[in-house]
């Protein structure tokens, strides 16, 4: 007999870009040759029909929007852009594994207190305004969606808050990590909403335990 398959599929979004190899292959898909060409600069998509399962590349910046819309049913990207809606959001741990922990920091061409900075270039304006709301209430924010070393560089801005990976870069330009605003790291997240949880959460569940490595995911 024939294995029933789902006629809605499960939709799953992943953040592109940085930490999508080390996300993906947290996964185990050993020998399915649609779903594992999803790592393929060129795919943005694949659909295993058998088993009725969408993946789909997307901006680390568009999941959250994306999974509280319907768009996906599960979002595994980068923690910070989640922070700020995290009531709307159930976070799955990656089990014992944390995929590509970063850090977001303060960074600046030179020791500086907070009282000396009067602009922060970054592309999480929210998150810096937060930050710096009663440490340093006089710093202007200005939105930048990269190379925010340029402003370092051009000097519009006095400092930066970006996501560390290595360390490597800020070392090679002889910049200055001056505070570390939140860890960073790859996560797995689901909708809040009981009755779409109801629904979507078993076929996860069984879609997770089936292909992650882990041997005990934790789930909620």
């Amino acid at each position: 007999m024939k294995e029933k398959v789902n006629t809605v599929p499960l939709v799953i979004g992943f953040g592109k870009g940085r930490g999508l190899t080390e996300s993906f292959s947290q996964f185990n898909f050993t020998g399915d040759k649609i779903v594992n060409s999803f790592l393929d600069p060129k795919s943005m998509y694949v659909h295993n029909k058998p088993h009725n399962i969408k993946l789909v590349k997307a901006r680390h910046s568009d999941l959250n929007w994306m999974l509280a819309q319907g768009h996906i049913n599960v979002a595994i990207g980068s923690s910070v852009w989640f922070v700020n809606s995290s009531n709307s959001f159930k976070e799955i741990p990656f089990g014992t594994k944390q995929a590509m922990k970063c850090r977001l920091s303060l960074i600046s061409k030179k020791a500086l207190k907070l009282s000396d900075i009067k602009t922060v270039a970054t592309k999480f304006p929210d998150l810096a305004k937060t930050y710096f709301l009663k440490k340093a209430p006089h710093v202007t924010i200005k939105y930048m969606n990269g190379c925010h070393e340029n402003a370092l560089m051009l000097g519009f801005a006095d400092a930066i808050i970006d996501i560390i990976e290595t360390g490597n870069t800020i070392k090679r330009m002889n910049l200055v990590e001056l505070d570390t605003l939140m860890e960073v790291s790859h996560k797995i997240y689901i909708p809040k909403n009981q009755d779409f949880t109801n629904k979507i959460s078993k076929r996860l569940h069984e879609f997770l335990q089936k292909n992650y490595q882990e041997e005990q995911l934790l789930f909620p």
